[in-house]
Parts: structure tokens; C-alpha cells; sequence
């Protein structure tokens, strides 16, 4: 057991932020563009994958009754010595609280809506009663702020990503001891990382996919060290920088073809337009690490610290651990915020969209088949890639997105969202009619934006009649390719049979009888009144 002395909260902000290993939930300091001095504190539920491997091992084990077994084989390789230090009743408490934690943490990834909370640290110990304002105060300090010169104060604000995440570190820290947290943060902690120094850790696995597993391990920590570089790697590699180009104007061509939509909506008033038009004009796209990161000398700087010199004489485990003090020495600046925050290349979220910062962020491992072809057609991409940034895009307009304004702050007290009352009838009506269908308002809003520009530009582009049909059918095809695998619906995907039903356009391509099974005669619609 931990000494009592370690605070609990001060372990999670530790692995969080200057580690920048995420267990239990995700903290960022943002910087607005107003002033110096002008900054927020993000927190959101995160790490979702790390949770299911817990509960995958914890389950695991405990069902072929060998959980002591092993917790005995990471405390025989960490302290040396076969004599344990609990017992079978006491093990079995540590499974227990594992199970328990992790799923309560896991849950916070599945909640939507999602409900925004905006405050200062003054008032944060409203919602986590058994840690006060003071305590998050000095911990943010000393594990957050770079230095005493950039001191958080009380007035400092704190926005969360949905006021579940609050309830729940309330939760846990009112069911167990601050020694009880710190000891399931270090056995997770151990659980992660014990590979590092032994290859206990691939015991549970066959021997087929141990190696596999361990090469898995080294690929993600390296991936997320050297993210942003190897992401400019692949871009310079597969991209001309005028295909980069093309893509980035699209991508714009979407968001102004949203804001167009928006305003001739027929159900919107003008105050509900001239929100949803400022929020997608101040929307920011994050493709590719930031400029600097394609200048060669910015980028020879930033990783100046991981020279083969400074990383050299000795084993990959001694590398990866200067790696890690190398990041935890640049904690709070541009190079470690933006290493941590990109999107990983490596897991199956491809593209997302960041409520609080009104953000797209499209990782570069989506700039691959079926979502991308470099050379690929008009279909190919709005069918492809464009829809799934449109995907995200249009979050900005769903439960979640409706509570978020577009200078980021959060809507009035009392308020259900920031459309007038008219329009809010008519947003819920639209909400009703897929009910009971695995098709979201959202799904079909992006289709009618994504659609529409595509429509128009193979207008401009193409006056064979016959090309045309061909290329509106294989916008659809793009379309289904990339959802037709995918059965978890917790991925950001969306159902493609169902989403087709829908649209007016698809059964007019391929011809479909009306009242047929692709084609009846009740749709539901986004920007139409009806």
C-alpha cells in the first residue's frame, strides 16, 4: 500500500499531464487567442481502450480463479520475492475494486448527451464534495503549471466535457481511502507498464498472439511520443502538398456549404441561423500537426532532446525511458500540448469533434482506403473521407452541440439548447422520427451538406449526363464501403441501410420503388421543414 501521504488527485493530474499517461480521465490547458493570461482548463473522459484492457485481464483471471495467481506474477517481478505481501481475501478486494472503478470510469465514454460544464476552481468542490476547490488548486499547481510565474488561481476556469465525469471522481472518492485510490492507480500503473522491464504481462495471451501483442506495445508507446512527427512523415511520404492543399479547401468548401444550408433552412429563425453559421465559422480543422512541424528546422528543435546522441548506449527500455523524461521536462509547452493532443494513428477513431473547442480533428491514418484515394474521384471522396468529416462537422448541431456557443461558452441557465423555443419544437420533432431507428439527425444532416456540394461540383466538372449517374452511384457505393464491417456502434460510424432509407436522392440514383425497402414513403429529413 501507497504511503498515506500521496494525494490521489495529485497521481491522476501526475499521469495525466506531465506524464502524459491517461488512466483515469483527460486534462488539457487551452490558450485563447485573446490575451495572455487568457486560458481554460479542459477535463473530458477518456482512455476508454486502457479501461477495457483492465477489465479484459481482471475478467479474465478471475473466471479461471487465478486472479492471485496473477497479481502474485507482477509482485514477484517488481519486488523480487515469491513471500506476498496480502492474501487470497485481499486480492480478491483489489479485483473487486478494479471491476468496479473501471466500469464506472468506462461509462462516462457511452453518455450522450452529454451535458458541458463551465466554472472556476472556486467553485469546482459544488460538484466534487469530497475534493475541495483548495485541493484541486494546489494539485493543478503542482503537477499542471509550468512553472510559479504561470500559477492557476481560483478564478481560473474549468470546463468539462460533461458533468458526469465530476460526479463520478466525487463517486470514488467518497467509496474509497486515498491510500485505496492511490494503490489501484499504482497496480494499474503496474499493469501498463510492467512490460517495460519483464514480459510477465503476455502470459494471458496464447502463443500465437504474444508477440503480436508486444510489438502492439512498443508501436503504441513510440506512436505516442513521436505522433505529430510521424504524421508529418506519412503526409510528406503519400501527399503532394497540393493534394494537402485540395483537401483543406474541400474540407472548407463543406463547412461554408453547411453554413449556406443553415441559413435557407426554412424551420430556423434568424437568431438559431446566425448561431449555427458563427459556430461553423470559428469551427477549426485539425489534419495535420501544425505548421511549424513542416519546417525543417522547427522540427529538427522540437525533437532535438531525442537525438540518436542523447538516446544512444542502451537498451530500447532505457530509450523508451528517457523518452518519457524527455516529455515530462516539456510538460506545458507548444511541442508536449500538441504531442498529447493529436489524435493517435493508431485506433479505429478516425475523425471526432471536440464540443468545447469546436474542433474537427481527423487523425492522418484516415487519409488511407476506403476513406481516401489520392487520385481518386469526386464520389470517391465525398463519398469517402468528405462524409466522415461531415460526420463530425455536424455534431456541432446535435444533444451535445446545441449547449455549446461559438465563442465556446455554454448556454444560460434554464436553457435546452441555443435555438429559440420555435425551433427547438421542430429539432425535437426531427429527433422523433428516427426514433427506434440506429440513424441519427446528424447522420442525415451530413448526408444532405455532403451530398449537396457533391451534386454541384460534378455539375461544374462533368456535362456527360451517363458519368454523372455513374459517379452519384458510386458515391454511394464510397459511402457504404467504409460502415458496412462495422457493427459497434460505439465507433463513430453510422448505419448505412438505414441511413439510405432516407434519402430522397439515393432511391432516385438507383431507381427504387416507391414503398420498396430502400425507397418508403416516410423519411425523415434535416434541413427540409418536413
Amino acid at each position: 500500500m501507497p504511503p498515506n501521504s500521496t494525494n490521489a488527485l495529485g497521481v491522476i493530474l501526475e499521469l495525466n499531464y506531465k506524464s502524459a499517461l491517461p488512466i483515469w480521465l483527460s486534462m488539457r490547458v487551452v490558450h485563447n487567442a485573446t490575451g495572455r493570461g487568457d486560458r481554460r482548463i479542459h477535463i473530458n473522459s477518456c482512455c476508454l481502450g486502457r479501461l477495457k484492457f483492465f477489465t479484459w485481464h481482471n475478467k479474465h483471471e478471475t473466471n479461471k480463479r487465478r486472479y492471485l495467481d496473477y497479481w502474485a506474477s507482477y509482485h514477484e517481478v517488481l519486488v523480487g520475492s515469491k513471500s506476498l505481501s496480502r492474501d487470497l481475501s485481499q486480492v480478491h478486494e483489489v479485483a473487486v475494486d478494479e471491476l468496479y472503478i473501471t466500469g464506472k470510469l468506462a461509462e462516462l465514454s457511452f453518455i450522450h448527451p452529454k451535458v458541458p460544464l463551465s466554472l472556476t476552481l472556486a467553485d469546482i468542490e459544488d460538484y466534487t464534495k469530497r475534493i475541495s476547490s483548495a485541493n484541486w488548486l494546489d494539485q493543478i499547481n503542482k503537477h499542471v503549471a509550468r512553472d510559479q510565474h504561470s500559477a492557476f488561481t481560483p478564478q481560473d476556469k474549468v470546463v468539462v466535457s460533461d458533468v458526469s465525469v465530476l460526479r463520478c471522481l466525487d463517486d470514488l472518492f467518497e467509496r474509497y481511502t486515498e491510500p485505496q485510490l492511490v494503490d489501484h492507480l499504482s497496480w494499474q500503473f503496474v499493469q501498463l507498464y510492467a512490460w517495460v522491464v519483464d514480459d510477465i504481462t503476455e502470459h494471458p495471451w496464447s502463443q500465437e498472439l504474444a508477440p503480436a501483442y508486444g510489438n502492439l506495445k512498443c508501436c503504441r508507446e513510440m506512436e505516442a511520443i513521436y505522433r505529430p512527427l510521424l504524421a508529418v512523415i506519412y503526409a510528406r511520404h503519400h501527399f503532394t502538398p497540393q493534394q494537402l492543399q485540395v483537401m483543406t479547401t474541400s474540407f472548407s468548401q463543406l463547412v461554408d456549404e453547411a453554413a449556406n444550408m443553415f441559413t435557407a433552412s426554412e424551420w430556423l429563425d434568424g437568431q438559431s441561423k446566425s448561431v449555427a453559421v458563427d459556430k461553423l465559422r470559428t469551427m477549426t480543422v485539425s489534419l495535420w500537426p501544425p505548421e511549424p512541424f513542416f519546417d525543417d528546422r522547427e522540427l529538427a528543435s522540437m525533437y532535438g532532446q531525442f537525438s540518436a546522441n542523447a538516446m544512444a548506449g542502451g537498451s530500447w527500455v532505457q530509450e523508451w525511458v528517457k523518452a518519457q523524461e524527455v516529455m515530462r521536462s516539456q510538460a506545458g509547452t507548444p511541442f508536449h500540448d500538441i504531442t498529447v493532443n493529436m489524435r493517435s494513428m493508431l485506433f479505429p477513431i478516425l475523425a471526432g469533434y471536440d464540443y468545447l473547442l469546436n474542433n474537427v480533428e481527423i487523425a492522418v491514418s484516415a487519409l488511407a482506403r476506403p476513406l481516401y484515394y489520392p487520385r481518386g474521384s469526386l464520389a470517391a471522396f465525398y463519398g469517402g473521407l468528405g462524409f466522415v468529416f461531415a460526420l463530425a462537422m455536424m455534431k456541432m448541431q446535435d444533444a451535445t452541440g446545441l449547449k455549446v456557443m461559438a465563442d465556446h461558452s455554454l448556454v444560460g441557465a434554464g436553457r435546452w439548447s441555443w435555438l429559440s423555443n420555435n425551433a427547438t419544437s421542430v429539432y425535437k420533432e426531427k429527433v422523433n422520427c428516427l426514433r427506434g431507428t440506429l440513424v441519427s439527425l446528424t447522420d442525415i444532416a451530413a448526408l444532405e451538406v455532403v451530398y449537396a456540394l457533391f451534386s454541384r461540383s460534378l455539375q461544374a466538372t462533368t456535362s456527360e449526363v451517363s458519368l454523372r449517374e455513374a459517379e452519384k452511384e458510386k458515391f454511394f457505393k464510397t459511402l457504404c464501403l467504409h460502415s458496412c464491417a462495422i457493427s459497434d456502434r460505439s465507433l463513430p460510424t453510422f448505419h448505412c441501410k438505414e441511413l439510405l432509407q432516407h434519402s430522397h436522392r439515393f432511391s432516385e440514383v438507383f431507381r427504387c420503388k416507391s414503398g420498396s425497402p430502400m425507397n418508403p414513403r416516410h423519411k425523415c429529413s434535416y434541413f427540409a421543414r418536413t
